[in-house]
């Protein structure tokens, strides 16, 4: 699916997962269709390349009903990546 525009209902799940968030094109986009799709109180989860606080605050910036939870940097695959745990902060509808 489209990542940017998910062929999902509002608040359909409890949680929303990417590896592959770091190479969307239009990032925040990205950001608004998880949020919309995961239920108030649910778990947005991103893995991006390896990065640092600063670089980790930049991608919660861009989720706006969420609040960071934790992020650690993984290896998956041989690949050294950064996960970020966020949780959605919207009103329950």
């Amino acid at each position: 699916a489209d990542p940017h525009n998910l062929p999902f209902f509002d608040d359909a799940f409890d949680l929303a997962f990417t590896a592959r968030f770091d190479e969307a094109l239009f990032p925040a986009r990205f950001a608004a269709e998880m949020e919309r799709v995961v239920r108030a109180g649910g778990v947005c989860f991103v893995l991006v390349g390896e990065c640092d606080a600063y670089e980790v605050r930049e991608v919660v910036r861009l989720f706006r009903n969420s609040r960071f939870v934790s992020s650690s940097n993984v290896n998956l695959i041989g690949i050294r990546m950064t996960s970020i745990l966020m949780r959605t902060t919207k009103s329950s509808s």
